[in-house]
């Protein structure tokens, strides 16, 4: 679940004793390239929340280089086979 990844790591940064944060303002950004989602969490400034979506909708939409690295993940993880692994059921 990307919602729940994106807030957990925002907290893992924000709430460590040794960071610099909590600031007014900061957002991750995380990207599930298995379903083409993305998420973001953070501290918003105005305006900014409806920037991101748009920006990311857009890239999330046409960056080939996404689907590069979606593909070549998908390649190691051989997650690709060119026979079905299970047989045919027949009626």
């Amino acid at each position: 679940d990307i919602e729940r990844y994106s807030r957990a790591k925002f907290f893992d940064y924000t709430t460590d004793n040794m960071s610099i944060y909590p600031s007014p303002t900061g957002v991750i950004i995380a990207i599930d390239l298995t379903y083409n989602l993305y998420s973001a969490f953070g501290n918003w400034f105005p305006g900014c929340k409806t920037l991101i979506q748009q920006a990311m909708a857009k890239i999330m939409k046409v960056n080939p280089a996404l689907y590069v690295l979606r593909e070549r993940i998908r390649k190691s993880l051989q997650l690709y086979s060119s026979e079905p692994t299970e047989p045919y059921l027949s009626s």
